[in-house]
């Protein structure tokens, strides 16, 4: 069976395009061609993926958690019901809409340990849920290092922390949401360049 256009080998890809591609992108690449020379295809591992975005995003204000009506900066409400039924995506989430009905949005919840870091610089806390109050400034573990301990086995990396600025920060003002343990920060990568080589270098990972 001849090779769909978008079978690239990682030395074309690379060499013609100059772009740094996503593994599980090349990976799939690779299973189709195994699927066309009538090999099985083992199912892929889940992922998770956190990205969280300082000082938040502009929230419905009108009735029954909907934008209100007659305000064009409505249409970049984060939540994408611009009316009621099924989804229907406003400008911010439209990038969402063809994942469609793989997509769950909830609303309501809340976190009361982030009060004492400030509603618009919790990061320390997004993705650990810890009580980061007074002086109980430790955290704890964040869900992709519990997901991590649970599923990294079936992947090369069990997980890749990533961030804009680097390193780990400092208590308000963090720079990875991933922490290992109570007072073990996993710093985030943030270099292209080393990002690149931690995906693409032989030897990397496990």
């Amino acid at each position: 069976m001849k090779h769909q256009s978008w079978h690239l080998s990682r030395r074309e890809l690379l060499k013609g395009g100059g772009i740094a591609l996503a593994l599980p992108f090349l990976n799939g690449m690779s299973q189709a061609m195994g699927a066309s020379s009538g090999s099985v295809i083992p199912a892929l591992p889940k992922r998770m993926l956190l990205s969280y975005f300082a000082y938040g995003a502009y929230m419905p204000d009108g009735p029954n958690g909907l934008p209100a009506a007659g305000q064009s900066h409505n249409e970049w409400s984060w939540w994408p019901c611009a009316k009621p039924g099924p989804l229907t995506f406003n400008k911010s989430s439209s990038p969402f809409e063809p994942f469609k009905d793989s997509v769950t949005y909830l609303r309501g919840l809340d976190h009361a340990g982030g009060y004492g870091l400030g509603g618009h610089s919790s990061g320390d806390v997004f993705a650990t849920g810890a009580a980061m109050a007074d002086n109980e400034k430790t955290n704890n573990i964040s869900i992709d290092q519990v997901a991590a301990n649970a599923m990294g086995h079936q992947t090369r990396f069990a997980s890749l922390v990533l961030g804009t600025e680097g390193g780990t920060g400092s208590y308000g003002a963090c720079k990875t949401l991933s922490h290992r343990g109570p007072g073990r920060p996993i710093p985030s990568m943030n270099r292209p360049q080393e990002i690149f080589s931690r995906m693409f270098e032989p030897y990397a990972g496990k």
